[in-house]
C-alpha cells in the first residue's frame, strides 16, 4: 500500500511539474509576442497630420476609404432624403456655413456624377489596355514573320534592316577552348552563388 501511494504521489508531482513548465513557456511566448507586436505611441505631429483640416474637406474629419459604388449610393440616398424631408426649408446651417437646398443638393449630385465619370474612365482604360495587349501579340508575331521575309529577300543587309528600325542579329562564332573554360567557370560560380544543387545533393538535406 505504501509503495502504491508513493508511486501515485510521484506521478502526481511529475504531472504538476510538467503542467507548470508548459504554462510558464506559454506565458513567456505570449509576453515576447506582445513586446514584439507593440507599437510606439504616435506623436502629436502624426495625429495633427491625420486630423488637420484641408480646403477640400473643411469639417476637419478624416475621409474614410470606401468604394466608389458606396459613395455614389450614399450621395443618391442623401439627395432622396433632401427632396422628401427637407423640401419646405430654403436654407441650412452646416458647420457654421449657410447652404441653400439647391446648393446642398448640387454638392451631392456633383459627387455622384464625378463617381460615374471615374467609373466610366476606369472602364475605358481597362478596355484600352486589353485592346493594346491583343494588338501587341499580333504585332510581335507579324514582326517575326516579316523579319523572316526580309531575310529571305534581302538577306542580312544592315542598311535594309536599319530602314525597318531593326538591328541585324549577330551570329555566334565558334568558341575557343579558352572561351569554353571561362564559361564553365562562370557557370560553377553562378551555381555556388545561387546555392544550386542537383538531385543527389538535395537528397542529403533533411529537416530533422
Amino acid at each position: 500500500m505504501q509503495s502504491r501511494r508513493r508511486s501515485k504521489g510521484i506521478w502526481a508531482l511529475r504531472s504538476f511539474t510538467r503542467e507548470t513548465k508548459v504554462k510558464s513557456r506559454w506565458i513567456d511566448w505570449k509576453s515576447r509576442k506582445q513586446s514584439k507586436g507593440a507599437r510606439a505611441p504616435r506623436s502629436s505631429t502624426d495625429l495633427q497630420r491625420t486630423t488637420t483640416s484641408s480646403d477640400s474637406y473643411p469639417l476637419g474629419e478624416p475621409v474614410p476609404k470606401i468604394s466608389k459604388t458606396v459613395k455614389r449610393v450614399r450621395a443618391e440616398g442623401v439627395l432622396q432624403g433632401l427632396a422628401k424631408h427637407f423640401a419646405r426649408r430654403s436654407s441650412y446651417e452646416l458647420g457654421g456655413k449657410v447652404y441653400t437646398r439647391e446648393a446642398l443638393a448640387g454638392v451631392f449630385q456633383a459627387h455622384a456624377e464625378a463617381v460615374r465619370e471615374v467609373d466610366a474612365a476606369h472602364a475605358a482604360v481597362a478596355a484600352a489596355v486589353a485592346r493594346e495587349r491583343e494588338l501587341a501579340k499580333k504585332v510581335a508575331y507579324l514582326t517575326r514573320m516579316l523579319k523572316l521575309a526580309v531575310d529571305a529577300e534581302f538577306g542580312m543587309a544592315p542598311r535594309v534592316w536599319a530602314e525597318f528600325g531593326w538591328e541585324v542579329p549577330k551570329k555566334p562564332g565558334p568558341k575557343t577552348v579558352k572561351a569554353k573554360l571561362e564559361g564553365a567557370e562562370k557557370a560553377r560560380a553562378t551555381r555556388v552563388a545561387r546555392h544550386t544543387m542537383g538531385k543527389r545533393q538535395k537528397r542529403k538535406i533533411r529537416g530533422w
